[in-house]
């Protein structure tokens, strides 16, 4: 489709980063990309789901929770990234709104493979309504790589919702480097509505605050 053409889409992305179209903020805005689908295409696919791995981290400092042994402590430590030791969610086990506040604050989750078969029993249910039940952190690679890759996934879900979006950057990340993981994502969009072209209603990219720059 002509929208995916690179001077279409680079003046798309211009339009949102661009500061005479959207005001300066005092916090980091997020970039994402929306995706609205016509009713046809959930009454022959109830649930239209799939996960694409992005070219690029979608920000400039990792937004994930690291659940850790004490091996994963040390690391997160030094690349100063925000984690809970076992004992600490076992105390938050009962309460919910202290649950519910972490499950939205964070957009990731990752876990010590140590300890990932025992986080079901206490965060299980509130991840996995979010979609958010943590990745396995494994010893023989360094965690900051490893934080790096699932930065870079990016799950485009469907039920009952004829609308999602998805995170593509921010605005302190370079155009081009979020120009790829549009283009990958709406490529990947593409292929998991079959390439049914008429099936979608539009497709835009957007900031936190900021005006929407439809793509389609």
């Amino acid at each position: 489709m002509n929208l995916l053409e690179h001077k279409e889409l680079t003046n798309n992305i211009n339009h949102v980063f661009d500061k005479k179209y959207n005001k300066d903020r005092k916090f980091i805005e997020k970039i994402e990309l929306h995706f609205t689908i016509r009713k046809q295409i959930l009454k022959s696919q109830k649930k239209l789901s799939g996960t694409v791995k992005l070219p690029y981290g979608t920000r400039s400092r990792p937004n994930i929770c690291i659940l850790v042994d004490q091996k994963h402590k040390q690391e997160a430590k030094k690349l100063n990234l925000y984690y809970l030791e076992l004992k600490t969610i076992k105390n938050i086990k009962t309460k919910k709104k202290t649950i519910k506040k972490l499950v939205k604050r964070f957009g990731k989750f990752a876990a010590s493979e140590s300890i990932i078969k025992e986080i079901p029993r206490y965060l299980g249910p509130a991840l996995a309504k979010f979609g958010k039940f943590p990745s396995v952190l494994h010893y023989e690679n360094n965690l900051e790589d490893q934080v790096y890759e699932i930065m870079k996934e990016a799950k485009i879900v469907f039920k009952k919702n004829l609308h999602t979006g998805i995170l593509v950057g921010d605005v302190t990340l370079d155009r081009k480097l979020v120009h790829q993981n549009v283009r990958v994502a709406v490529l990947f969009f593409f292929s998991l509505i079959r390439k049914r072209f008429t099936m979608i209603k539009n497709i835009f990219i957007k900031r936190t605050m900021g005006n929407l720059a439809y793509l389609k």
